[in-house]
């Protein structure tokens, strides 16, 4: 994938998550939205880690794996609310 599509990927991708409502299995709604985008291909894997920043919230980190393009996601998870919010991502 050329630099151009991973910029546009990142934009659709950015518009879409601004739009999405907060509810649901978040890593479950990025995927799905992945697969919308017909460049990046079959679903191919999720690996996971995460990170205790505090007593409340913990830091979870995913990478997505598509045929062409690896979702690199981070969250930020408030165990006392149950909200999560994405951090940041990247495309590789």
């Amino acid at each position: 994938m050329n630099s151009l599509n991973i910029r546009k990927l990142k934009l659709d991708l950015t518009v879409a998550l601004l739009n999405q409502p907060p509810a649901g299995n978040l890593i479950q709604r990025v995927k799905d939205l992945m697969m919308s985008f017909q460049e990046v291909g079959s679903f191919a894997g999720l690996y996971e880690s995460s990170n205790e920043l505090d007593n409340d919230h913990v830091q979870y980190s995913y990478a997505l794996q598509f045929e062409n393009v690896t979702l690199d996601l981070n969250t930020v998870s408030n165990r006392n609310t149950n909200n999560t919010s994405v951090n940041g991502f990247t495309l590789r």
